[in-house]
């Protein structure tokens, strides 16, 4: 997934603003994908990630909306789909600034 692309999925999907700071905004999304990534059995409790509970939910339904994650009977168990797992890597690769700073590749041709 190019910068652009990543770009593409916080602006029209997670309604990321322009002016965010998105280095930061990009850690912890980075992190709470890193940690829905993780086998369920295994991986640390949603508190390791989240100050309450309310804020848990909120954010895990919007990523599951999003087709980012998906779960089963419980939100708790979720895991990161396809579009989830290829933004990860994304995040992982690309700096922020390069995202934050991509240009739409059809646009500069």
């Amino acid at each position: 997934m190019t910068p652009f692309q990543v770009q593409d999925i916080l602006f029209k999907k997670i309604g990321l603003c322009s002016c965010a700071e998105w280095e930061t905004a990009l850690s912890e999304l980075r992190r709470i994908l890193e940690w829905a990534g993780q086998d369920t059995e295994t991986r640390t409790k949603w508190e390791t990630l989240f100050a309450s509970e309310g804020l848990y939910y909120l954010m895990m339904s919007m990523l599951d909306e999003i087709k980012l994650i998906e779960h089963g009977i419980s939100i708790r168990h979720c895991w990161l789909t396809q579009i989830g797992d290829e933004l990860l890597n994304a995040l992982q690769m690309h700096k922020a600034d390069e995202i934050e700073n991509a240009e739409d590749p059809e646009l500069s041709e």
